[in-house]
């Protein structure tokens, strides 16, 4: 065995590997990147020596890719978020007569449907599965009942660009809206059951 094969088979040591593990954590549970968490974080390595340690120590690289597989939900869930915040989408402002008047927030809409499609773009690059191309859909052919899935197939065809963020709004206005009748007819057809049994 070569030097350099010894190097690579070598672990790491117990400080270095809760360093790794701390970063690996942060990769779960937050959107912020390697190179971000070295820079901001304190105690921690150069990223540069981040990714030698992926390149010394083969055996890590599993640990590694699925820490960045999970932080796909957490893109995902974020989208959400982006979507559902209204707050600088309309501009107010007084007319020259004293009227209040309202315009659109091109701007903040347009940064908001670049925000979605990189976290859209980075969990479909990350998680193929879960979110890649191959989950595209037609948005006519959504399904009210199953929600959590329907959802997932417009926020897929979202970061895939097949639709904007308007379609999206829509679909998910029509998922809601045909989960509600679904909810609705299913307890007026349980309560109709009900009075016939009690009759």
């Amino acid at each position: 065995m070569s030097k350099k094969q010894e190097n690579k088979s070598l672990k790491l040591d117990k400080e270095k590997q809760e360093v790794f593990n701390y970063i690996l954590d942060e990769l779960k549970t937050t959107t912020r990147h390697v190179r971000q968490i070295c820079r901001e974080d304190k105690g921690m390595p150069t990223y540069q020596t981040f990714y030698n340690w992926l390149n010394n120590h083969p055996e890590l690289f599993d640990l590694y890719n699925n820490a960045r597989k999970m932080q796909t939900h957490i893109f995902i869930d974020e989208t959400l978020e982006i979507i559902d915040d209204c707050t600088n989408d309309v501009l107010e402002g007084e007319s020259k007569f004293g009227g209040l008047i309202k315009t659109s927030n091109t701007a903040a809409v347009a940064r908001a449907e670049l925000r979605v499609k990189y976290r859209h773009k980075m969990a479909a690059l990350l998680n193929a599965k879960g979110y890649g191309p191959s989950s595209t859909i037609n948005i006519k052919n959504l399904d009210a009942k199953n929600v959590t899935e329907s959802v997932q197939k417009v926020l897929s065809s979202l970061g895939s660009g097949s639709i904007t963020v308007d379609e999206a709004t829509k679909a998910m206005s029509a998922i809601s809206a045909g989960a509600e009748a679904i909810y609705k007819h299913e307890t007026s057809d349980a309560l109709a059951q009900l009075k016939e049994e009690n009759e």
